[in-house]
C-alpha cells in the first residue's frame, strides 16, 4: 500500500483504466484489510472523478463499507464527503446509521460533524 499511495496521484483526474485498478482495490477484502490500506484511500481522496467513475466507485465502497470503515479513519470520510452529493450522502448515512455497526456509526458520527 505504502507503495501503491506514493505512485497516486501524480495527476488530478484519472482514466478509465486508473479507475478500474481502484476498483479492484476498493473490492478486494484481503487488500483492504491491510493495515496500510488507508494509504491508497488518502491517495484516492484528490482525484477529480467523472459522473460516472464517481457512480462506480461508490458503488464499489458501499459493498465493502463495513471493512472500509474498520480499516481506514477520516480518509474514508472525505472520499465519501467528495463523491457524495449531500442529500445523497446524508441518506446513505441514515441507511448506514440503521446497520448500528460501531465503526460504520463511528464514520456517520465523524461526516454529521
Amino acid at each position: 500500500m505504502s507503495v501503491l499511495s506514493g505512485i497516486y496521484p501524480d495527476t488530478t483526474t484519472i482514466s478509465d483504466d486508473d479507475l478500474q485498478f481502484i476498483l479492484h482495490m476498493f473490492s478486494d477484502i484481503r487488500l483492504i484489510g491491510q493495515d496500510s490500506f488507508f494509504l491508497f484511500v488518502q491517495a484516492v481522496n484528490v482525484f477529480s472523478f467523472t459522473e460516472h467513475q464517481n457512480i462506480l466507485l461508490r458503488d464499489a465502497i458501499k459493498k465493502n463499507i463495513e471493512i472500509l470503515c474498520d480499516a481506514c479513519t477520516f480518509e474514508l470520510d472525505g472520499l465519501l464527503e467528495s463523491l457524495f452529493e449531500p442529500k445523497e450522502l446524508f441518506q446513505y448515512l441514515e441507511f448506514l446509521a440503521e446497520k448500528e455497526i460501531r465503526s460504520v456509526l463511528i464514520h456517520v458520527t465523524d461526516i454529521l460533524r
